[in-house]
């Protein structure tokens, strides 16, 4: 029966490598005309090797050293054919290849995040480029209270009209117009406040918001933001407007203005700021009072009350750090654990800026980039050495 089988596998390669031999000979030739000599001449070693070991093979029963010439028979074909691609063809196979492997292990095992929001603050802060482990959730292990898991936007809509359009907006997520395939949904940081089965309760208590989960009042003053968010101007991109609308590419190269609220210590100054680094013509004034625009952490809306409510099975209820300035289950209610993408482990690095990708924050600032922009203090840093990495 062995026998049998390795001479199926045997046949296929040695079908293969006489199949391709006038073709390989063809290379040697190629080569010589265009000068490349010595790699001609490696080729040709090699194909006498292979027929050597054909010869050798065929004349011989089914053992040990037959099994031995026959691994590196098949080992020169793989060469021999690998070799005699073009170089462009090399290219394209092994970024294929790489690209199936990111998107693997980014779809299943982990991601790099891109926070664009300071709705975790002052956990994580606008720029902070976070490492999500989709391990802890996949093997039997249940997202704690307490914590900080990323999620896709749950008030994302797929675009229905084509299944393949779906697929790619789920595990690819770059939006590419001129192809007409959409983004897909935009990664957020939230905090696990209460878990399926839990009741919660949302009150306003002594003008402050409060927390109940399970008739106990939440002690949240680890996590939750205790800065005030001062109102700044920010530009993105470094192109004018329009410049792409002509070829259907995404915008994010174009230059626009954004309105942010970041977290600010009152008793430093702006270039000794704790978390963000800000400039005096940044400053929003407000549209009334003509006065510097600050929300305050005891402010508090409509949304903080709510409940009580129970959470069915599979549903969490999550909200951010920083709750003057989150979009949360507040306002979405149930996040499904379906879109629950992983746990947010650590930072990997830091750039103090509202671009998608750094390099535009290099390209438009190459002198002071690396002294201004880049946080070093944050480079690996763990979430579980952050403020609010507990909860009780």
């Amino acid at each position: 029966m062995w026998s049998a089988l390795w001479g199926k596998w045997y046949s296929f390669f040695a079908r293969r490598y006489q199949e391709k031999r006038s073709y390989f000979t063809g290379i040697i030739r190629n080569w010589n005309e265009r000068g490349y000599y010595k790699e001609a001449g490696d080729f040709e070693h090699n194909m006498q090797r292979a027929d050597q070991l054909t010869e050798l093979i065929q004349s011989r029963a089914y053992s040990a050293e037959t099994k031995h010439l026959y691994r590196e028979l098949k080992g020169l074909y793989v060469l021999l054919n690998e070799s005699s691609k073009n170089i462009v063809r090399q290219w394209v196979e092994a970024l294929v290849v790489a690209g199936a492997f990111a998107l693997f292990f980014r779809n299943f095992v982990f991601g790099l995040y891109h926070v664009p929001s300071g709705s975790a603050e002052r956990t994580i802060l606008v720029g902070d480029r976070v490492w999500g482990n989709k391990f802890s959730y996949r093997f039997g292990q249940k997202v704690k209270r307490g914590d900080m898991i990323i999620l896709s936007d749950p008030t994302f809509k797929y675009d229905e009209s084509s299944s393949f359009g779906k697929v790619w907006q789920k595990y690819i997520g770059i939006g590419l117009p001129f192809l007409g395939l959409k983004h897909g949904p935009d990664s957020w940081v939230k905090r696990a406040i209460a878990l399926p089965g839990d009741t919660i309760e949302g009150k306003v208590e002594d003008g402050r918001a409060t927390v109940y989960i399970n008739g106990e009042k939440l002690d949240e003053s680890q996590y939750v933001n205790p800065y005030p968010l001062l109102a700044l101007k920010k530009s993105t991109g470094f192109l004018p407007q329009g410049f792409f609308s002509s070829f259907g590419l995404p915008g994010l190269f174009e230059k626009s203005e954004k309105l942010v609220f970041y977290s600010y210590d009152e008793n430093e100054s702006f270039k000794d700021q704790p978390f963000y680094y800000m400039e005096q013509n940044d400053i929003f004034l407000h549209p009334q009072t003509g006065m510097p625009w600050l929300k305050q952490p005891t402010d508090t809306t409509e949304l903080d009350t709510f409940g009580p409510i129970k959470l069915p099975k599979g549903k969490y209820w999550a909200m951010g750090d920083n709750r003057r300035h989150s979009d949360d289950s507040r306002r979405w209610l149930f996040l499904d654990e379906s879109i629950i993408d992983g746990r947010a482990s650590f930072v990997v690095y830091s750039v103090d800026s509202e671009e998608s990708w750094w390099l535009f924050e290099l390209i438009k600032h190459p002198f002071t980039f690396w002294k201004r922009y880049v946080r070093w203090n944050r480079f690996g840093l763990s979430l579980s050495k952050l403020p609010g990495a507990k909860l009780n």
